[in-house]
């Protein structure tokens, strides 16, 4: 799979010169990133909205950024619930194999009734702007709080000059979004209060007008919102030297206009571009301070495209970012064995792709659609729109559905919505390498005196696990462990191995990303108060008589084999006379291991076979899979407790540690928890990724089971994160319970080729 994966970035970096013979000079391929590997995240939830005290189940589809096929780099996303005010309400750590994982976040009962923001990113995209991480906006209600207004209010209006500023004396085109808003008009007024442009803009707030600023002068706009509210605001400065960009497509061409203030250049370079990769060169031609030049629309790859203008020092000096409508989603129909079922009957469900032979996996919900608000998320939006733009988009298949009102609205949103300022390659350091295998778990090792430890190697370990971990600290004391088999809280033990007797102190630092610059929006609350009273009831009914079901708690993942393979020799001390004291049990038949005592106690010495000689240092000495120092403490143990010693007695290397022998003391089942004090010992909490339980579905068979005086209320019917689709078709079942009312199949996934999979369908559970 690296193999594939290196191959295709390595073919990205092959950069094609397209239009006029006259080429920009080849270091505008240094304003390319041809070997940038970036992925996307889409969390896929089994509800809209949550009560608190309830549990968010998702489902992450993790991609690559450009093909959108389902990849397999990262091993670890963090998912975050974030709170207006910009802290975390929780984080989890959710374990990726090929295409996602799944997980879920618990919420507290004291939450405040409002919008939260969920979000997820790999250690890799923290690279990049935050805007980039997955963002939804949810409506979390408690219910013992009355619901805030259910409209947000309108929002300062912001302008979007074409190309990046307004340029005196050309005629500028200027997109205005006034968020939350209605149906708009408005006036743009210069220093003399003169009307200069008029404009409107439809329902959503969005919209553009053309005018020609003048130097020295300064504009203002009078908005009208729904013929009702007036709001006045300033228009960016106006600029006379620079260059502005138009785009516009005409019949299949993309037509790009530019004009310099002053006319200066001879030419002018474009570079047409997706998040600087799949890149096309151009080059303008510039007389009497403007030109243009054409590229076919049919040559754009599907989604949006950045078009950067540079002059001839290759400084980025204008941008502007277009859209082309990609293909639809693989439509997945959803036939049931009935629209109409009673209470705590069986529902079967078949799924038929679209299109025949499909291949991927999809995540499928079935909730009550009365009970709260219909889903607007989107997965094909998400891929295509929001996860470049870095906001989120009401209703966006409006804009993903190829005809000209949607071509034009695809138009605004670029305009409005899209623009940003082109970074420099050099402008983005990566200083975070990707989890390939795992977790980075990055620490600061100090002194007692609070010095960095620099240069100190560190070896860790989890009792139980079989494994350990190395690191050096660097010259600030930071250390990096990699833990790809550490699941769910647990304790990690630290030993300095250059000097046991050196005590460090130690602390993590946290893996989490703390920009806040993307902040959740105001939602709209549409639950009635009897119908939030229903629900209510419902779930502490839930609650009451039938705890939340799972399948058995799942298990942290434990190596078969210790870190070290098979031992040179294994004693099983049944297999033996059992002796009163472990020096008795080293010294008769461990014949790997020579005891021998001094002033401070015991040491051990181990026999390499091979070279035929003995190892008085750098040997690790282990209980359960746990570094230990003390030899002493060692040999007051009960040998009753050990099942068996294993004795490495070859040179291991783990990563920059050299062991010359090992010996691994592993006690019996029930003495597996026993800890043996050691003082050069470093204990560290530590948070793995999460142990992800599954639903357990709630069944009425066999018939009697229907009759039962227990009630059950749920609301949410089924939820799956993980059903395959083969040769494009899938089946499910699940049963109703007493609750009444309409319900909603949701089912989102995503093919083996990038195609988003989508299918929705309605049914009435009746008394």
């Amino acid at each position: 799979m690296r193999r594939r994966v290196f191959f295709w970035l390595l073919g990205l970096t092959c950069i094609q010169a397209v239009g006029s013979a006259a080429q920009p000079v080849d270091s505008l391929r240094t304003q390319t990133t041809p070997n940038m590997w970036i992925e996307k995240l889409y969390l896929h939830t089994d509800r809209p909205h949550y009560l608190t005290g309830e549990k968010i189940f998702f489902r992450i589809f993790y991609v690559d950024g450009f093909q959108h096929k389902p990849a397999d780099l990262s091993k670890i996303a963090y998912v975050e619930l974030i709170r207006a005010d910009g802290s975390a309400v929780q984080q989890v750590k959710v374990k990726l194999t090929s295409g996602g994982g799944s997980g879920f976040l618990e919420l507290p009962l004291d939450l405040a009734t409002g919008s939260y923001q969920l979000r997820a990113y790999t250690r890799w995209m923290r690279n990049d702007s935050e805007r980039l991480f997955y963002h939804r906006t949810f409506t979390i209600i408690n219910p013992m709080e009355a619901l805030p207004a259910s409209s947000p209010a309108v929002q300062p209006p912001g302008f979007f000059p074409e190309g990046g500023h307004l340029l005196a004396g050309v005629e500028n085109r200027v997109g205005f979004l006034i968020a939350h808003a209605g149906s708009v008009a408005g006036v743009i007024r210069n220093q003399r209060q003169e009307i200069v442009a008029r404009f409107s803009a439809g329902a959503d707030g969005r919209g553009s007008f053309l005018f020609t600023p003048e130097t020295e002068q300064a504009y203002s706009a009078v908005f009208s919102v729904d013929e009702k509210t007036v709001i006045r605001a300033s228009l960016p400065p106006v600029t006379t030297t620079g260059v502005h960009l138009r785009a516009t497509q005409v019949n299949n061409e993309l037509q790009i206009h530019v004009f310099e203030t002053p006319p200066g250049s001879n030419q002018l370079h474009v570079l047409l571009h997706q998040s600087r990769m799949n890149a096309k060169r151009l080059t303008v031609k510039i007389e009497n301070g403007s030109g243009v030049v054409r590229y076919p629309w049919s040559a754009l790859p599907p989604g949006i495209t950045r078009i950067t203008v540079f002059n001839n020092q290759l400084q980025p000096v204008a941008e502007r970012l277009v859209f082309k409508t990609p293909p639809p989603p693989v439509t997945v129909s959803v036939t049931p064995n009935h629209t109409q079922v009673r209470q705590r009957s069986k529902v079967a469900l078949s799924l038929a792709a679209g299109e025949r032979n499909t291949e991927g996996e999809i995540a499928v919900s079935v909730y009550r659609l009365d009970s709260l608000p219909a889903r607007a998320a989107s997965l094909h939006a998400y891929l295509w729109l929001e996860s470049e733009l870095g906001t989120e988009i009401e209703k966006p298949e409006k804009y993903l559905f190829p005809s000209d009102s949607s071509q034009q609205l695809a138009d605004l949103l670029m305009l409005t919505t899209g623009w940003s300022r082109y970074s420099q390659p050099s402008d983005r350091p990566v200083s975070f390498v990707a989890e390939i295998h795992g977790a980075w778990a990055e620490g600061q090792a100090t002194d007692d005196d609070g010095r960095p430890a620099a240069g100190i190697s560190l070896l860790a370990s989890a009792r139980g696990r079989g494994q350990i971990y190395s690191a050096v600290t660097d010259q600030s004391g930071k250390f990096f462990f990699e833990l790809p088999d550490l699941a769910g809280p647990g304790t990690l033990y630290l030993r300095n191995w250059n000097d046991p007797t050196q005590r460090l102190r130690a602390s993590w630092i946290s893996p989490y990303d703390t920009r806040r610059s993307f902040m959740p929006r105001s939602s709209t609350l549409s639950l009635s108060p009897q119908s939030l009273r229903r629900v209510f009831i419902h779930q502490q009914v839930e609650a009451a008589y039938n705890p939340p079901e799972t399948r058995a708690d799942p298990k942290p993942d434990t190596a078969t084999l210790p870190f070290y393979g098979r031992a040179n020799e294994s004693y099983r001390l049944d297999d033996y006379t059992r002796f009163p004291t472990m020096e008795e049990v080293f010294r008769e038949y461990v014949n790997g291991v020579w005891v021998r005592k001094n002033k401070q106690g015991f040491y051990f010495l181990l026999l390499n076979r091979l070279s035929q000689t003995l190892m008085d240092r750098d040997n690790l000495l282990l209980v359960n899979g746990q570094p230990i120092s003390n030899v002493n403490k060692l040999m007051e143990f009960n040998p009753l407790d050990v099942d068996r010693i294993d004795v490495v007695d070859r040179k291991f290397f783990a990563g920059p540690i050299t062991f010359q022998g090992i010996v691994n003391v592993i006690t019996t089942s029930a003495a597996a928890q026993a800890n043996i004090p050691d003082e050069a010992l470093l204990e560290m909490a530590y948070e793995g990724y999460q142990l992800y339980r599954e639903h357990a579905p709630r069944q009425y068979n066999p018939e009697a089971a229907k009759f039962s005086r227990i009630p059950d209320f749920r609301h949410q019917l089924y939820w799956n994160p993980n059903q395959p689709l083969r040769a494009g078709a899938a089946n499910i079942e699940f049963y109703t319970s007493d609750t009444t009312g309409s319900f909603i199949v949701v089912v989102e996934g995503i093919t083996t080729s990038g195609r988003a999979l989508t299918g929705t369908m309605f049914f009435t559970v009746a008394r």
